[in-house]
């Protein structure tokens, strides 16, 4: 709802697909049996030998049949889950639904931290790099329009190189151990920044209709703990050397890699600017428009004079001279502050624009309202 880069017609496709998400929890709905399987107990070989035959010839039975979206291919017990793109499918097992990532006596900030980050992490999937090229039904199908895949891209780069840039070191010695590669790890970060903004947002939503035990900052310090403590581990060197061989970046960076592009976590534990877990660069994907007193202050400082000015434009000496100054000054300063946040990557150009479109609309029929009403009511008066 907050990406703004994201133009109408790429937005409806997008609310499409999630709309067809098929959501699959705890268990298939029908298990596959084996009435004609005999295992032997002193020959493990064969039972896979057997299980393997028994796996083939119902795969290939299903050749030529309609596909069956909610097949669970994941064994329930199993502590994952997964997003299948073929059919536009999420599966959470048992295995997953279970402390530290859910449990029913849980705070809803822990629930929402940890099985709610995972779930909004399946969902992103569903429009990472390499999701956002299928369809609802799966398919694979261009749905993005020019303008809107070229910023996907923009920004999904800022993301591979602010990864690229993380250092693994060990955890026992603290010897270098490798960077991870930011574009093949790609599709999980952004997942994982997806998931845990989506996760809040939901979070927060909640809080309307099921006020929490706790005050709002300790409900979101909650939030981010109980995040942080569902990837808790403690790695080998020799594992971290493996994982960076992978898609998946180590637990701890999954970690601090979304926790840096998370604004709200730097607010709510007071963060300091261009501090480890709060740079002044973040990677946004999705971001609410707020008020900036610098910028649209400034513009609301422009505005007054320039009404005032058509107003009563016999009553204010300087004329369009005067309003021409105020023009340059404050159209001098928010360049400035533009440019200078381009840099950081905290204020894009396009991002800026997009603030522009969302605040001019609504203030433009503000005035075109106020002023039609006033020359409504001047021009009975006269006419009375």
């Amino acid at each position: 709802a907050n990406a703004d880069w994201l133009d109408n017609s790429t937005r409806a496709n997008a609310q499409t697909k999630l709309s067809k998400f098929v959501h699959l929890l705890g268990g298939p709905e029908k298990p596959q049996m084996y009435p004609t399987l005999t295992l032997d107990s002193k020959s493990y070989l064969n039972n896979r030998w057997k299980l393997s035959q028994v796996n083939i010839d119902t795969n290939l039975k299903l050749n030529g049949q309609p596909v069956d979206r909610r097949r669970f291919n994941m064994a329930p017990h199993e502590v994952n889950a997964y997003y299948n793109r073929y059919v536009n499918q999420i599966v959470f097992p048992a295995g997953v639904l279970q402390k530290p990532f859910f449990d029913r006596q849980f705070d809803a900030a822990q629930n929402f931290g940890a099985i709610g980050m995972f779930i909004g992490h399946e969902i992103t999937h569903g429009f990472d790099n390499i999701g956002r090229n299928y369809d609802g039904d799966g398919n694979l199908k261009q749905w993005w329009s020019n303008a809107t895949n070229d910023a996907f891209k923009t920004k999904a780069q800022c993301i591979s190189d602010q990864y690229a840039n993380l250092v693994v070191t060990s955890e026992v010695t603290g010897v270098v151990l490798g960077k991870i590669r930011g574009n093949i790890t790609l599709g999980e970060n952004i997942a994982d920044n997806g998931g845990l903004k989506t996760s809040f947002r939901a979070y927060h939503e909640y809080l309307k209709e099921h006020p929490s035990q706790y005050t709002e900052e300790a409900g979101d310090k909650l939030f981010y703990l109980s995040y942080a403590q569902a990837w808790c581990s403690k790695s080998t060197d020799a594992y971290l050397r493996a994982i960076l061989k992978t898609k998946y970046p180590p637990f701890r960076y999954r970690v601090t890699g979304a926790l840096r592009n998370n604004a709200e976590f730097a607010r709510v534990f007071q963060c300091p600017t261009d501090s480890y877990l709060n740079p002044s660069k973040k990677c946004l994907f999705n971001y609410p428009i707020k008020y900036r007193p610098d910028i649209d202050g400034l513009q609301t400082f422009v505005v007054v004079p320039v009404v005032l000015f058509h107003a009563y434009p016999l009553s204010i000496n300087g004329g369009f001279t005067g309003v021409d100054v105020f023009f340059v000054i404050a159209g001098y300063l928010i360049s400035g502050i533009l440019f200078k946040e381009n840099v950081k990557g905290s204020l894009t150009y396009a991002d800026f624009y997009s603030r522009r479109i969302h605040r001019m609309f609504p203030a433009l029929l503000l005035v075109l309202t106020f002023t039609l009403v006033v020359g409504c009511v001047w021009l009975l008066d006269k006419a009375v």
